[in-house]
């Protein structure tokens, strides 16, 4: 990545900072050795030095760093951090990060403890050696700058932080991490006792710990490195103890410590820590805030529950302080409903359900009436469903129906307000809905092809899915839509809450009448089903045109329409979204994942706009990783936001293993592939040579934009409307390793290569073992974590990749010919079965539409079939070009082997030339103007269904229009023929 030039020293003089700000580095070369010839100052022989690796020379270019090491060996002194910044300029590239301590690192380090008192230099040789995450040099650094200014608090705490991350880095030896870990430890110590001290004298020592982010450092290298009878010490301090850091103001301290308790399961030490703030937050806030903190209750619950069985009465103490907490003050609506939900969650967490009651002649459990106690006071809000939804789970089936059908209904009868009325009727629907994707819903019976019941329709089932029960559910939504569109827009809740709501429940309705058990979209192709999910595409998008930016909905129609191969209107849904920086890494594979099996011409270089979505996805791991820290961290730390180092390098090397980063690189090289421009220097681009085999990808994806109303047992609808399975470390590892074998496979020696030699032959040869090797430890796992089409594809690379070193090894030794027809017979048999999956075209809407869901695995399919072709190509080039070497006919292949390389050859081209007709036949279907459209919409209504989205053209229209625009930039993809 570039980096932009240091400044030269200040009185380097006018001709000097003409040559090297304006890159002429030949003249700077001959400026800066005529004054180190005259002075002999050794900066001058830097500058000299970096000029010379800015040339073209491959020699000069490694001179800086070969410099760096002369440096270090001969003890020199560079007094001016103008030339230590040059040498890193000039050996960014060259260096590696964990030698710095041994290189720059030592230089720096050198350089102030010639000068401690010169704080400036100081600094900045500090901020560079954690730039780099050279950690020895920077505490090294930040230990001189508090011996040299012990008035300084911020370098004493420098010190502290930066000897505790020595102890607890993975790269610190064994034997040191401990003394490291003591030291830190007794030095904060030490500070802690100041500043008990400085309570009975009323004095401020310099070196005490004062701050908040000071205590949270105690804690944190306490916790690391101390004993539990230090953390004891801690923790029962009159000044650090966790009680009176809150009533002092620290909030964030006590968060900390209930927080640590709580991961610990120390129930003990959390329950009474809880209740004695929880009993009297009043005298320590005067908002009494705390008191309606719901993630403090709940793990003050949870402490209750877990001491239940061997403390009796520990959930009682917690239900009558609740109690006093909830009659002691008015409350704010949002505060009200923490402890309300407090209330319910300690009803629920009680083993009995007894007291039990009566309403309406209806015996009700203390759960169902605490639970509808909270729904009728939390009805108006919004966030009512997801609060009750883990309560509601645990209710019998009867019970549960008696609330979804029975209970929230007279709920809606009863009130007048038209927009309460239409939340309590979309609650009940919720609730349905819910109900229905609950296993217990359904009764294992045993009569002839029948194995369950529904308890609410009584319908026999052959699987935990009533059809009668979701159909009937999907036309009271469609009817309440209707009913409530008709109100108007004038309510706000109406149109950006209630209506999209209700849009998305028809489509998990849909969804869930449409699959079977674990079924999804890759596993099946039926027509009954891809008219469904169009449907609710439809409705989806009709509905997006009334709330534009909607986020769950705009989310599962990109889902959506890149199944059914509408890429551009699914790009310009994720336009609106604005999805950048850093949540690009856990929301882009909802869009970039697999889209340039669908329609790469959305993020293709050949376009301006495609290249910028692309580069959005790309572009934060650039900024993001050029080093080690970044920036904003740095500034936090110097700024005393010292925990900002304990937590942002473990985000940054999370980042680097990113299976989304890994995902970027594969999407961006094979859409370039597709349009003949393939990535340049793939094998160098760290997102490639950063993975070895045995880095673990780790997936960070976010489905928290997706409403999740399904069973917590069940999946979600959502997860069903994929092109394939989600990201997995098998999975990229994969795709990283598909487009390096293309990228082999295309290799061009540089001009000057002498084409007498061997030398591009071997290159081939070579990284094909490796990735030959590399595709044999993952290609196990492909069958969970791909397609069916890419795990044909992948088992198709690894026989092509043992095929190619093979035949060139026939060319010396013939005897194997028997195995390389084995392997030639395997790719050919692999390559015709895929094939036999794709879709066959009529002049339908139903055919058109399946051929359309089906546009990822005839991508896949072509990605095949280039492989196939290419490498028989290059072994019949090979065998050519050792003809041309020696002409009597020895150093070649063997006519056999040939043959068969033709053959596959052959099949590859027919299969290109099919897929080719595929694609070109399905844009003729599109083609017939407002006759495909009629045709599409007749299709999907031909079963007797009628919904409100059929009716209005633009979405109908706008589909078609997208999928038109992905099939004409599908016939600018080279090499189909």
């Amino acid at each position: 990545m570039y980096r932009p030039q240091p400044r030269l020293r200040s009185d380097a003089g006018p001709e000097l900072e003409n040559a090297y700000y304006g890159s002429d580095w030949p003249q700077l070369i001959r400026l800066a050795e005529k004054h180190w010839t005259a002075t002999k100052d050794v900066y001058y022989e830097i500058l000299a030095i970096c000029a010379k690796s800015q040339l073209d020379d491959p020699i000069a270019k490694f001179g800086a760093l070969s410099a760096v090491w002369n440096y270090v060996d001969s003890k020199t002194l560079i007094k001016d951090i103008e030339g230590i910044d040059l040498l890193d300029w000039a050996t960014y590239d060259l260096a590696e990060e964990s030698d710095h301590h041994e290189t720059l690192g030592a230089l720096r380090v050198r350089l102030v403890k010639s000068d401690p008192k010169n704080r400036p230099a100081s600094l900045i040789c500090l901020r560079q050696c954690l730039r780099h995450w050279d950690l020895i040099s920077a505490q090294q650094i930040s230990a001189i700058l508090d011996k040299s200014f012990p008035e300084e608090s911020n370098f004493m705490f420098w010190n502290i932080i930066l000897t505790h991350l020595l102890a607890t880095s993975p790269d610190t030896p064994p034997e040191k991490k401990k003394l490291y870990g003591a030291l830190a430890q007794r030095q904060i110590e030490r500070a802690a006792g100041l500043t008990e001290k400085q309570e009975k004298t009323g004095t401020t020592p310099p070196r005490s710990v004062q701050t908040e982010q000071d205590i949270l450092l105690l804690y944190h290298i306490v916790e690391a490195h101390g004993s539990p009878a230090d953390l004891e010490k801690l923790t029962s301090s009159p000044i650090f103890a966790p009680l009176e850091q809150f009533r002092r103001g620290n909030r964030e301290v006590f968060a900390h410590c209930v927080a640590r308790l709580h991961s610990k399961r120390d129930w003990k030490a959390l329950f009474p820590l809880c209740k004695e703030l929880l009993s009297k937050a009043d005298s320590y806030d005067k908002e009494s805030l705390q008191t309606c903190d719901w993630s403090l209750w709940k793990k003050f619950i949870d402490a209750a529950s877990n001491l239940e069985s061997n403390t009796p009465g520990a959930l009682k103490e917690a239900q009558d302080l609740l109690s006093d907490v909830t009659a002691s003050q008015t409350r704010k609506p949002v505060y009200a409903r923490n402890l309300q939900l407090a209330k319910l969650t300690i009803a629920f967490t009680a083993n009995s359900r007894a007291p039990e009651g009566e309403k309406d002649g209806e015996v009700l459990s203390t759960w169902v009436q605490e639970l509808q106690a909270f729904i009728q006071s939390q009805l108006r809000y919004a966030t009512c469903f997801g609060d009750i939804k883990p309560f509601v789970e645990k209710l019998e089936p009867g019970e549960m129906q008696s609330v979804a059908y029975k209970f929230v209904p007279e709920l809606a009868a009863k009130t007048d307000n038209r927009i309460e009325s239409a939340r309590a009727e979309l609650l009940s629907l919720k609730l349905q809905y819910l109900l229905s994707s609950t296993p217990a819903t359904y009764t294992p019976v045993s009569s002839g092809e029948a194995k369950f019941k529904c308890t609410i329709c009584g319908t026999s089932l052959k699987t935990r899915r009533c059809h009668a029960c979701l159909a009937k559910l999907s036309q009271a939504a469609l009817d309440l839509h209707a009913k409530l569109t008709a109100y108007g827009s004038g309510e706000r809740a109406l149109q950006k809450e209630i209506l999209p709501d209700l849009a998305i429940l028809i489509t998990y309705c849909l969804v869930r009448q449409s699959f079977l058990g674990l079924q999804t979209f890759y596993t099946t192709r039926n027509p009954a089903i891809l008219r469904n999910l169009l449907r609710a595409l439809l409705i989806l998008e009709q509905q997006l045109s009334q709330c534009p930016k909607h986020a769950a909905i705009s989310m599962l129609l990109v889902s959506l329409h890149l199944m059914f191969g509408s890429g551009h209107r699914a790009r310009d849904i994720w336009d609106t979204l604005g999805v950048k920086r850093t949540i690009v890494d856990s929301l882009g594979p909802h869009f970039f994942d697999r889209v340039s099996t669908v329609a790469p011409s959305v993020i293709s270089p050949l376009d301006d706009r495609g290249w910028e979505f692309m580069d959005t996805l790309s572009s934060h791991y650039r900024t993001s990783l050029w080093q080690r820290a970044p920036s904003t961290m740095l500034e936090s730390f110097f700024q005393g936001s010292y925990l900002s180092l304990l937590t942002v390098p473990n985000y940054v090397e999370r980042l680097r293993s990113s299976s989304t980063r890994a995902l970027s690189l594969v999407e961006e090289a094979r859409s370039e592939r597709l349009f003949g421009h393939y990535f340049e220097d793939y094998l160098q681009e760290p997102r490639y040579t950063e993975v070895t085999d045995d880095l673990k990808l780790l997936d960070s994806v976010d489905y928290g934009s997706f409403p999740s109303w399904d069973a917590s047992s069940a999946m979600p609808a959502y997860a069903r409307l994929r092109i394939g399975p989600q990201l997995s470390n098998s999975r990229m590892h994969l795709s990283l390793l598909a487009e390096a074998f293309h990228d082999v496979l295309v290799y061009k020696p540089p001009p000057t290569h002498d084409a007498s030699s061997n030398a591009d032959q071997v290159y081939v040869l070579e990284k094909m073992s490796q990735i030959c090797n590399s595709l044999q430890r993952f290609i196990p796992n492909a069958a969970t974590s791909c397609t069916s089409a890419e795990a044909a594809y992948y088992r198709i690379l690894g026989l092509l990749s043992g095929l190619l070193p093979l035949g060139a090894s026939l060319i010396a030794s013939p005897a194997h010919v028997a195995d390389f027809t084995g392997l030639k017979e395997a790719v050919e048999i692999a390559l015709q079965d895929m094939h036999k999956s794709m879709p066959l075209l009529e002049n339908n809407a139903e055919s058109t539409v399946t051929a359309l869901a089906s546009i990822h695995n005839i991508a896949i399919l072509r990605d095949a079939a280039i492989a196939v072709r290419t490498s028989s190509r290059w072994l019949v080039t090979l065998s050519a070009r050792e003809h041309d070497r020696d002409k009597s006919g020895t150093s070649v292949l063997p006519q056999e082997a040939i043959s068969q390389l033709k053959d596959l050859q052959t099949t590859s081209e027919a299969v290109l030339y099919q897929e080719s007709a595929l694609m070109v036949k399905m844009n003729e279907n599109l083609s017939t103007g407002r006759g495909f459209e009629a045709q599409l919409k007749e299709w999907l209504s031909n079963d007797g269904s009628s919904f409100q989205a059929l009716s209005n053209q633009k979405p109908v229209g706008e589909l078609v229009g997208s999928w038109r625009s992905n099939l004409d930039g599908w016939q600018q993809v080279s090499s189909w023929r």
